[in-house]
């Protein structure tokens, strides 16, 4: 990957019995695995979103987070925008996709920066 990497996925069909309208869930979900990132001492901030849903935002060593999430449409969007070789987005991604089990997931990766140097 280049120096910076960026990863959007969308997960869809996180099922019936999904945390997406459970903001304490949520938390532990991500407190869970942003430790993935190197990053010990995290960042997250969630916010109340529309139709029961939840908005966050998560500041990490080299890096951030963000998501939203709908629960009647059982659906998160996820960004994560590595700003080092740290760690990996796609590892975050995966550990996400294994906690909240969607049936469809899809994921798009830009790697940039390969101009810099250092």
């Amino acid at each position: 990957m280049g120096r910076i990497a960026h990863l959007i996925a969308d997960l869809y069909f996180v099922g019936a019995a999904n945390p997406l309208a459970d903001c304490a869930s949520l938390q532990n979900i991500f407190r869970s695995v942003l430790p993935a990132t190197g990053d010990y001492r995290p960042r997250l901030h969630i916010f109340e979103g529309s139709q029961g849903g939840w908005y966050g935002f998560g500041i990490l060593e080299g890096g951030r987070i963000s998501f939203q999430t709908v629960p009647p449409l059982e659906f998160m969007a996820l960004e994560i925008v590595a700003f080092n070789r740290s760690f990996d987005p796609r590892t975050l991604n995966e550990q996400l996709v294994t906690l909240l089990a969607p049936s469809l997931v899809t994921v798009d990766v830009f790697s940039r920066g390969h101009h810099l140097t250092g």
